[in-house]
């Protein structure tokens, strides 16, 4: 999953999101440590000397005047401390009994900070110390920090652990937003293609920009949205095609039928009056239409059997070189008495090359095929299985050495005839026009091709015909 292309977007994208998100939660928390740090204050001797300044007679009333306007500004607290420690002001600090050990001042506006004040480390609140006030009797002004008016250490720390769990929260939170964001934007279009075909535009499909994860599963429903395009059009063209041959041998049928029933009509009249040859000649002519209505029905099943065999319960792996084999040898002996040979020659390989198709429909194709080569041959028919592999396809090529095609008949092939032949020509054979659309119907429907011509010698000599069934391979087999 780590080497897919959606995974590797996805995941740089995010990451990037979210490490921007956590540097501007850095960002916002040093800067919510800056404003919460301590800003410069006045130095003590500035505190010392306004004091002096409003009322030197009197240093507790200017004391009281400093407390008053310093009031919630800065976090100071003072003290008015005399000779011996105690205090004059209203705070309520006293230094009675520990005035001996404190260090203090010996100069006018000296400060001197506590002892145990540590000064090392990172900037913190100013010290707290005494400042000697000028007079002949000393005084001292206490100058300690409030704490109360400082945010504690803890909270500094929760604070900046707070924004930093925001920002991941916030970065993880949009780069899903845009995840997702992005494949509804995939699910919007895959509605708008499905909406497409319903409506009947069956030329909808996804476009593909990127051939990630989504652009092959695009890819493949366009695959899958092409094969069911071409199956419509394939049973529109077979529906149409079978509503034409109905209407055409509806008309024909009446034809047969007519001449059918004069014929028996004629031979009850004349049963013993007519002469024994022509009675024969009557009941020769009644047999061809009752074999030509025979073909007729036979070949009209076919079709209405013919289908789409890829979507079909018929569909299975077909021998194309076991199916040539019976088809050969079972036309072979409807012609045993023809003085007619029919030979298979095969290219290496091809012993278990197989097609997917409808076996029985892939049968009868062979048939019809094997079955009008012999039919028109002299004396010959040469059946050549062989595999193409730059189109991996298999040929199957039917030559015999008769009179060829005529020009109407190579342009007509695969079209139904309009005319019946019932003629004495080529064997007596009768035929009803459909062999061809036959065979050619099949080899359409399991994406094969038949190639029809003529095999000519210099200087254009026709020497028989040729048919060249093409089906694409299934398997090749192990030759």
């Amino acid at each position: 999953m780590i080497t897919t292309q959606l995974y590797r977007k996805h995941y740089l994208s995010s990451a990037v999101l979210i490490l921007a998100f956590i540097l501007l939660g850095f960002f916002v928390s040093h800067a919510l440590m800056k404003l919460s740090s301590h800003r410069p204050f006045p130095p003590p001797i500035f505190f010392a000397k306004l004091i002096d300044e409003i009322n030197p007679g009197n240093r507790v009333l200017g004391l009281n005047r400093i407390e008053k306007l310093n009031s919630g500004s800065l976090p100071f607290k003072f003290a008015l401390i005399d000779q011996d420690g105690k205090n004059l002001s209203s705070t309520g600090i006293d230094f009675v009994n520990s005035w001996q050990k404190i260090q203090k001042p010996s100069r006018n506006y000296e400060f001197q900070a506590n002892s145990a004040e540590s000064q090392l480390g990172p900037p913190g609140p100013p010290l707290s110390g005494f400042v000697r006030l000028p007079g002949s009797v000393p005084q001292y002004l206490y100058i300690y920090f409030d704490d109360k008016l400082i945010p504690p250490p803890f909270l500094m720390f929760l604070v900046t652990t707070v924004s930093l769990i925001l920002s991941v929260l916030l970065g993880v939170g949009f780069s899903l937003f845009l995840m997702f964001r992005a494949l509804h934007l995939k699910i919007d279009l895959a509605d708008s293609v499905i909406a497409e075909l319903q409506r009947g535009n069956l030329k909808a499909r996804f476009p593909i920009k990127k051939m990630d994860e989504i652009g092959q599963a695009m890819s493949r429903f366009n695959k899958m949205a092409d094969e069911i395009e071409r199956l419509v059009e394939q049973l529109k063209m077979v529906e149409k095609s079978r509503m034409t041959l109905l209407q055409e041998l509806a008309h024909d049928l009446r034809t047969p039928i007519a001449s059918l029933k004069n014929l028996l009509v004629t031979i009850q009249k004349k049963n013993e009056t007519s002469e024994k040859e022509l009675r024969d000649e009557l009941i020769s002519i009644s047999q061809k239409e009752v074999e030509y209505f025979e073909r007729l029905v036979e070949d009209l099943l076919v079709l209405a059997q013919v289908s789409e065999p890829k979507h079909t319960s018929e569909s299975a792996l077909v021998n194309i070189n076991e199916i040539l084999n019976d088809e050969v040898e079972s036309v072979g002996t409807l012609h045993e008495y023809s003085n007619k040979n029919i030979s298979i020659q095969r290219d290496e390989g091809t012993d278990s090359v197989a097609v997917r198709g409808d076996q029985h429909l892939i049968h009868r194709m062979f048939r019809n095929c094997l079955d009008n080569a012999l039919s028109f041959a002299k004396s010959e028919v040469t059946v050549i299985l062989r595999i193409n592999k730059e189109r991996r396809n298999v040929e199957i090529v039917v030559q015999d050495n008769g009179p060829g095609f005529s020009e109407k008949a190579l342009g007509a092939f695969g079209e139904r005839r309009i005319s019946r032949a019932l003629g004495t020509e080529h064997e007596n054979r009768i035929s009803v026009g459909l062999g061809s659309v036959i065979m050619k119907t099949v080899a359409r429907i399991h994406r094969g091709t038949i190639q029809v011509e003529n095999r000519t010698l210099p200087p254009g000599q026709i020497v028989g015909a040729q048919i060249t069934i093409s089906l694409p391979v299934e398997h090749l087999g192990s030759g």
